[in-house]
Parts: C-alpha cells; structure tokens; sequence
C-alpha cells in the first residue's frame, strides 16, 4: 500500500460502501526507510508439465523487485542442495523472468535416484542475497521427474496383420522408439481397442497422457472418466480418420467447453483443390507448447503430404499450432488441470505421408 496508489484506496471507499455494519477504519502514516531494499523469489516452476530424465528441463524463475529503483542481485539455482546453476541479473521494478537449463542424469546408488514406479523426487532451490527483508529471498519446489512416461493408445479399428497399417501403428512405433539401441525409450505404450476402452476407464490414473487413434465415438461412462482424467492433469491427444462419428464428436466438444477442441466441419481432400496439403506452424504459435519444433519461426514441412483432413472450428480459447492452408492442422486447449489436442488427420499412413518422415519422431 502506497499513500498516492489512489486506484487502491478508491477500491477500499468502495468495499466499505457495501458493508452494513461499518467497521472502524484507522490509517497509520508510517514513512519506510529510504534506503529500504526488498526483492523476492516468488515462483519456480518447469516450463513443460512433465520433467524426465531424457531432455534438459527449463526452468522459469520469477524475482518482484518490490522497489522503485533498478536492483543487481545474484541468483542461485540448485537441485538436492548442489549449485547447478547462478546469475548475476538487474531487475526493474515489478517482476521479471530469468531461465535455468537442467539435465536430471540419474545417479546409480544414489538414494535419491532409486526410482519407485519409474519416478524420483527432487527439491529444487533458488535463493538471492539477502537484502532488508530477507524471508523472501528463497524458494523450494518438490518436483517428480519421470524415467518413463504411461501413455495409452487406443485405436478405432482392430489391428490387422500390417502392423503400420493399423490407427495406431506408426505412432506406437514412434513413441516406443529409443535414442540408443539398447536404452529404454521415454514413453511406456500400452495399446488397446476400442472394445477394452471401458475396463481401462477406471484406471487412466495410471497414464499421463491418452491418445484416440481413429475412434470413432466414446460411451457416456468413457467420456466421464476422460473428462475427470485430463480435468486433474492428464493429457488426451485425438486423431481423426475415416471411422470418426462427428456428429458425436461434436456433442463431444460441448460447444467450446469439452473434450474436442474443436467442431469437426467438413472433410477435406486432395480432390477439391488438385494439390496436397503441407502442414506448417506459425511463428510463436507453439512457444512453450512445441518444443520440439523450433517456432521463432514460421515452420513449413515440405516433406509431408496430407490428402484428406477434417476441417475444424476450434473452440474460442483454443490455440492453433499448425495449419493446412486456412484449415487448422492442430488444435491446443487448456481443461481443468490438463490439455487437449487435436490432429485433424489420421496418426498412421492412411490420409499422409507424415509418419515416414522424420518429423514425425519424438
């Protein structure tokens, strides 16, 4: 509080008008010391929702300078108490972002490498030079980081004999792949049909993402259990193709509010425009959320070849990381906790070349 901060105490005159029983209101001029110096470490957060062992994680790091005046301070970032990371920075006032890269490479015999459940737990802290009030001047976050990440891939259709012919097939591939012959890979794929979706309801807290490969509808019970799985923060990516129902899909989307983030308009094919579609992401679209695509810029994959789509209105608060032309490609959205995707063409080889290129690995 600030004697000339006039926006606020008009906002306290009008919560005192609201009040039938007035309460006695006593202002007390206390002039603080001019040499006062006051800088906190607010938020420490990752940049990406899952931490795992295979990538470097970034690190955002919030430091209020609560003064009027530029402040220098340096800045420590450590994991289980060992220095990993400093900086010398100048902040204005108000708050301001830095950044810290850190790879967690598993130590053997360490105790807190022995992972339970393909998980171990660290505590991360960042801390500044003291300065007038230094209570605030540190933070500490408990962070899972994952040596494996569950996800569920339910296909539309039974798998045939092709492998790379069924909904899910060169996805599962791609996910299952590892960096090195030999090392276990980054997701854990555990497959189903559609006809075993309603037994794997119950348990989708075993997952951290599920992926709808071509399905062409979900029961009430299954979208219910979605709905609270990606509500507490899971993910659900979807994908469409020649089976998906959109008149279900869409009931799905709950005008905006449900699990398709997006109302499924028309499909779209090589046939009305005599050439194929190349998806692309423009620039910024994806800060944050694509990481594996370099988004400082606009984004063309020249190699992939899309025949047929289906063209989407995405929701109102819903973002879209890549496009066809003036049709979107993928369709981003917040729920609850969680977050919703959207690929308007199919995951395997049916509608797009794209699982042979290699873009399409992880």
């Amino acid at each position: 509080w600030r004697a000339d901060d006039r926006a606020r105490w008009e906002k306290v005159v009008q919560h005192l008008g609201l009040l039938k029983v007035k309460p006695m209101l006593y202002v007390c001029e206390g002039a603080p010391r001019e040499a006062a110096r006051n800088l906190a470490v607010v938020k420490v957060y990752p940049r990406s929702p899952i931490v795992d062992i295979f990538r470097p994680a970034k690190f955002l790091v919030e430091v209020a300078n609560y003064g009027r005046d530029k402040e220098s301070v340096h800045v420590e970032f450590r994991v289980d108490g060992a220095v990993c990371g400093e900086r010398d920075i100048s902040c204005d006032p108000g708050v301001s972002t830095i950044e810290f890269d850190h790879a967690f490479t598993p130590v053997p015999n360490a105790p807190e490498w022995k992972p339970a459940g393909k998980v171990s737990w660290h505590y991360v802290t960042v801390s500044m030079d003291p300065d007038d009030l230094p209570q605030d001047n540190s933070y500490s976050l408990a962070l899972e980081v994952r040596h494996a990440i569950p996800v569920l891939l339910v296909e539309g259709h039974e798998p045939g004999p092709a492998a790379l012919e069924s909904d899910g097939g060169t996805l599962n591939m791609a996910l299952s792949s590892a960096g090195e012959p030999g090392q276990a890979g980054l997701f854990e794929v555990t497959r189903r049909t559609l006809s075993d979706l309603p037994s794997e309801a119950g348990h989708l807290d075993r997952y951290k993402a599920v992926v709808l490969a071509s399905v062409p509808s979900l029961s009430r019970d299954v979208q219910i259990a979605m709905e609270q799985f990606v509500e507490h923060g899971g993910g659900l990516l979807v994908t469409l193709g020649d089976s998906v129902e959109a008149d279900a899909y869409n009931r799905l989307s709950g005008n905006g509010r449900g699990l398709i983030p997006a109302t499924l308009k028309s499909l779209q094919s090589y046939e009305s425009v005599k050439r194929p579609f190349r998806p692309s992401f423009p620039e910024g679209a994806g800060r944050d959320i694509l990481d594996i695509f370099d988004t400082s810029r606009t984004r063309i994959l020249n190699e992939v070849r899309v025949e047929k789509f289906w063209g989407c209105q995405p929701a109102a608060d819903a973002l879209c990381l890549g496009v066809f032309d003036e049709w979107p490609f993928l369709i981003y959205r917040h729920y609850g906790e969680g977050r919703l995707a959207l690929w308007t063409t199919t995951a395997n080889a049916r509608w797009t070349n794209f699982p042979h290129t290699q873009d399409y690995l992880p």
